[in-house]
């Protein structure tokens, strides 16, 4: 599509004005410049990326950097792809690495580091350009990585498999960023150099929790572990563990340790019934959030109990339960908190309901 003219009378305009009046190496620096620019102008004027598969990587970075200075912010999606197809091993990537974290290029700067890494580490970008890994194993080339981004990292993906050497537990202690942490148990118990390293990272503030034959909590005080503390963790997610005793015993274990929890979400979790909210409702009274959406086995009594407590809630779901009117209107009136609540595929509730006074929501 055609750009306006200011376009091309601003910037290279501007250039041609600025070589009038500079000593000739800024003119061949402008010139150099100039007939960047007359490229992407070519790109926005026809949105053709093929016109820029001809620029060697100085050409690209040139432009990425005059993208920058100029704030063409939407020319930046394309360069950033052409610039991928250059690293095509570890040691252009680690030429490119800094200029991707230099520009802010979060796409470009987790497809070097994927690159560096190999496969026992992988990194991606999300939607708000915050920096996510997922730790497979822990090798000479992942620790390098790791400590590459550990002012960086915001979410990290791994297993307790991973932290078990005293060089990996010291790699996570120093990932001063590291806001999310999603924690895979499969084996019995956590190494105690790995818990040594959780209680460190007071900087984590949500956990989620996946299990394949694990147990969170300590073993037995006889056998000498020590146990993770998490006292700093404020959400705690726990959605879609399966309904066995060891998985119950995981989440009932946790809960102790968490004194500044305020979210939980358990939505289909097979282990969530009537009596694990009775612990729930005794350990954490002060929740602002609670998820129990397709949690079958918790009844309309347990819930009404349960809201009858939790009196600071901000944050419901109740998908799919089967919660009735009575329940729901005593927390419409009383919750005054209340922000948000979710009651899709609730089959039991009849009409009325909204017909509460509920204008503080």
């Amino acid at each position: 599509m055609e750009k306006s003219p200011w376009f091309r009378s601003y910037f290279i305009g501007g250039y041609k004005e600025q070589a009038a009046s500079s000593t000739p190496i800024d003119r061949f620096s402008t010139h150099l410049s100039l007939q960047l620019f007359k490229r992407l102008y070519d790109f926005l004027k026809y949105e053709n990326a093929a016109i820029f598969q001809e620029l060697n990587e100085s050409d690209i970075f040139n432009l990425i950097q005059q993208c920058h200075m100029w704030e063409l912010f939407f020319a930046l999606n394309q360069l950033e792809k052409v610039a991928k197809k250059h690293v095509t091993n570890p040691v252009k990537a680690l030429e490119t690495l800094e200029g991707a974290r230099l520009f802010q290029l979060r796409g470009l700067e987790a497809h070097c580091l994927n690159m560096i890494g190999r496969a026992s580490v992988h990194f991606s970008v999300s939607s708000d350009q915050r920096l996510s890994a997922t730790l497979h194993s822990f090798t000479d080339d992942s620790e390098e990585v790791m400590k590459s981004v550990s002012d960086s990292l915001n979410a990290l993906s791994t297993s307790e498999k991973a932290l078990e050497s005293p060089r990996a537990a010291q790699t996570l202690t120093s990932l001063s960023r590291l806001e999310r942490l999603t924690l895979t148990l499969t084996s019995q118990d956590i190494p105690d150099t790995a818990k040594n390293a959780l209680n460190q990272c007071t900087h984590l503030r949500t956990l989620r929790l996946q299990i394949r034959g694990g147990s969170f909590i300590a073993p037995p005080a006889s056998s000498g572990g020590n146990p993770i503390q998490f006292s700093h963790i404020e959400q705690l997610d726990l959605r879609k563990l399966p309904g066995s005793v060891q998985a119950r015993r995981v989440a009932l274990g946790a809960l102790p340790l968490m004194d500044n929890l305020k979210d939980i979400r358990l939505a289909g979790c097979g282990f969530v019934d009537d009596k694990f909210l009775d612990d729930l409702i005794r350990k954490k009274p002060d929740l602002e959030l609670i998820d129990l959406g397709s949690c079958h086995k918790v009844s309309d009594s347990k819930v009404s109990e349960l809201l009858q407590v939790f009196l600071n809630l901000k944050v419901i779901n109740f998908k799919d339960l089967k919660v009735t009117n009575q329940t729901l209107s005593w927390a419409l009136t009383n919750l005054t908190q209340l922000e948000r609540l979710n009651l899709s595929a609730c089959s039991n509730l009849r009409r009325g309901l909204f017909q509460t006074n509920i204008a503080h929501l």
